[in-house]
C-alpha cells in the first residue's frame, strides 16, 4: 500500500510544485526557504514540506485528518486531481466510516 510520501515521490508535478504545496498547506515563506537551502532535491523538499506541515497542525485533535484535507486541496490547485482523488479514496475514509 502506497503511503502519503510515496505519493510525493512518484509524481514529478508535485516534486516540481513543492513551494505552493507548503503555502497551501499553511507553511511561511521563511520555513519554505530553510527548506529550499537545506533540501536540494526536490523529493526531499517535498517530504519536508509535508512532515512541517504534520508537526503545525499535530496540536489539532484530528491533524492527520487536516493535514490530508489540505494536502489534497493543495495537489488539486497544483494540477494534480488524479493524486487527489487517489489520496482521499485511499487514506480520508477512516475519518468518516462512524459518519455514515
Amino acid at each position: 500500500m502506497l503511503t502519503i510520501f510515496d505519493e510525493l515521490r512518484t509524481s514529478p508535478a508535485v516534486m516540481v510544485n513543492w513551494r505552493m504545496l507548503g503555502r497551501v498547506l499553511g507553511l511561511l515563506d521563511p520555513e519554505l526557504e530553510k527548506i529550499r537551502k537545506h533540501s536540494p532535491d526536490l523529493r526531499k523538499r517535498c517530504y519536508a514540506v509535508l512532515r512541517m506541515s504534520f508537526e503545525i497542525y499535530k496540536g489539532n485533535e484530528e491533524f492527520y485528518r487536516d493535514v490530508l484535507i489540505r494536502y489534497t486541496a493543495a495537489l488539486q490547485r497544483i494540477g494534480c486531481p488524479r493524486i487527489a482523488a487517489s489520496i482521499e479514496r485511499r487514506h480520508l475514509p477512516r475519518f468518516y466510516k462512524d459518519a455514515l
